[in-house]
């Protein structure tokens, strides 16, 4: 059996606090700040991601000037 890498391991984890804590905080540039940061997320100026959004994996995530994310979505990016 293989053991996973420690990159996978914290991809992994970034996912987790992202998806359970992050999506939490009530503050929208906190957010934005760290799905920017840490996720390596794309998003255009005026947009807005909704408290409680799920994400399923890291970068790879676009999202253009004044586009808006619902409360509640999953994205499969």
């Amino acid at each position: 059996m293989r053991r996973p890498s420690l990159r996978y391991v914290a991809s992994q984890t970034a996912l987790y606090i992202t998806n359970h804590i992050v999506n939490c905080i009530p503050v929208h540039w906190v957010r934005l700040l760290f799905y920017r940061r840490i996720m390596r997320f794309q998003i255009g100026k005026d947009s807005f991601i909704f408290m409680g959004a799920w994400f399923d994996t890291r970068g790879n995530f676009v999202l253009g000037d004044h586009s808006v994310i619902n409360q509640r979505c999953r994205l499969d990016n």
